[in-house]
């Protein structure tokens, strides 16, 4: 990701909701994605933290590694963006395993522009879910997971309409992610 410029791995959606620029060649190699029908599709690059991969989190700083990401950089993201692909939008489903406030504090439940960056004090669902939107991908279904005892369900709900609360699924838990046998069947 070193070699990726900044701002340009974070693809900001276009104008009227119009198709992202296609990768380029390095980022091509650099990006994990998919092989869909006749075209790859960039992930949003996957480490294991969930955080950007040079976040001062995890391995211990080096020169050639200097961590001087933010803890909640998500620069680092490429979001598939479906607008002007054809055929019908693909069944989308958004995970927060930190949801924190949830909807909280955000006029309607969700931005009516996309804010400029994250951060950590800010909501992040509705920040993820206008970028899914953005890129004509409005989650079809919403699962979050706040394990914090002093987030109380009515406070997390905010002002979240009644048309978007029905497809989130709120647990105010952790996340048991078992062993591999479980996810395997073979426990």
């Amino acid at each position: 990701f070193r070699s990726l410029p900044r701002g340009r791995v974070f693809q900001k959606p276009a104008p009227a909701r119009k198709p992202a620029p296609e990768p380029t060649p390095d980022e091509r190699r650099a990006l994990s994605h998919f092989h869909v029908a006749n075209r790859t599709e960039a992930i949003e690059p996957l480490h294991g933290v969930a955080r950007h991969p040079f976040a001062r989190v995890g391995c211990a700083h080096s020169a050639a590694h200097a961590h001087d990401a933010g803890l909640f950089d998500i620069t680092y993201l490429v979001i598939h963006n479906a607008c002007g692909r054809p055929g019908p939008k693909p069944r989308t489903l958004l995970f927060d395993m930190g949801a924190s406030v949830g909807f909280a504090g955000v006029p309607g439940g969700v931005y009516a522009t996309l804010p400029t960056d994250g951060g950590g004090l800010a909501p992040s669902l509705p920040l993820f879910y206008r970028i899914y939107a953005d890129r004509c991908l409005e989650p079809d279904e919403v699962y979050a997971w706040e394990p914090n005892p002093r987030v109380r369900g009515a406070d997390w709900w905010g002002e979240l309409p009644a048309r978007l609360r029905a497809k989130v699924r709120f647990y105010n838990d952790i996340v048991d992610e078992g062993e591999i046998e479980q996810a395997e069947g073979s426990a």
